[in-house]
C-alpha cells in the first residue's frame, strides 16, 4: 500500500478511536470519595475537550489526509 492509500486509512482509524475514546470518557462515573479522585476527573474532562477538539478538526476539514 502506498503512503497516499495509507493517509485516509488512518485518517479514519483516528477518527473511530477519538470518538471511542470520547465515548468511554463519557461512561466515566468519577468516585469523588476515593484519593485522587477529583483530580483524575479534571484530567479526564481536558483529555475530553482534547480528544473532541481534534475530532472537529478532523471532521471539519477533512484533518491531514
Amino acid at each position: 500500500m502506498s503512503v497516499a492509500a495509507a493517509a485516509p486509512k488512518r485518517h479514519d482509524q483516528l477518527v473511530r478511536d477519538l470518538t471511542d475514546l470520547i465515548a468511554a470518557l463519557d461512561r466515566r462515573v468519577p468516585h469523588i470519595d476515593r484519593l485522587g479522585e477529583v483530580d483524575i476527573a479534571h484530567d479526564a474532562a481536558d483529555l475530553k475537550r482534547k480528544a473532541q477538539a481534534r475530532l472537529d478538526e478532523l471532521t471539519s476539514t477533512g484533518g491531514a489526509r
